[in-house]
């Protein structure tokens, strides 16, 4: 519930409506250019992949929200969109080390560059000062917080 008095809430509801301006766009893009097969764990599993480098299926399962079994499945399909290769580790033999192949990496930067857009296209009629205190302020929050991807 949104609370005035707390400029944490506030902050976060602002953000909140602007996501909500811009995610229908966005997952628009996504599903097409992960041709119709865009869901919340394909698109964490690629942008970890993305950020963090190669990963085990386990690792993919906890930044995805999903149990092994399922982490392993969303796995095969991106392995036959030809997003992700998966190969054994170089270290354990055991254990299969999922990469994000060029096409990945392509629909992820293509990806990025469309929240960008959306952005832009979003706080366009906004005065130019108002962006400008709006970078400086996100610039500043971005320093102080955790990354949520633990890197």
């Amino acid at each position: 519930m949104e609370d005035d008095e707390n400029p944490s809430s506030r902050a976060a509801w602002a953000l909140e409506s602007l996501y909500g301006r811009i995610a229908p766009r966005v997952f628009g893009h996504a599903a097409r250019m992960l041709d119709g097969e865009v869901t919340f764990s394909r698109v964490m599993a690629l942008f970890h992949l993305y950020r963090l480098g190669p990963r085990s299926i386990a690792d993919l399962a906890a930044a995805a929200f999903l149990s092994p079994t399922a982490a392993s499945r969303m796995v095969d399909g991106l392995v036959a969109a030809g997003l992700v290769s998966r190969r054994e580790s170089p270290t354990d033999r055991r254990r299969k080390e999922v990469a994000l192949t060029p096409e990945g990496g392509a629909v992820i930067k293509g990806l990025r560059a469309e929240t960008a857009a959306a952005l832009l296209e979003v706080l366009a009629p906004a005065p130019s000062e108002v962006a400008a205190d709006l970078a400086g302020a996100l610039t500043r929050v971005a320093e102080v917080l955790p990354d949520a991807l633990g890197d």
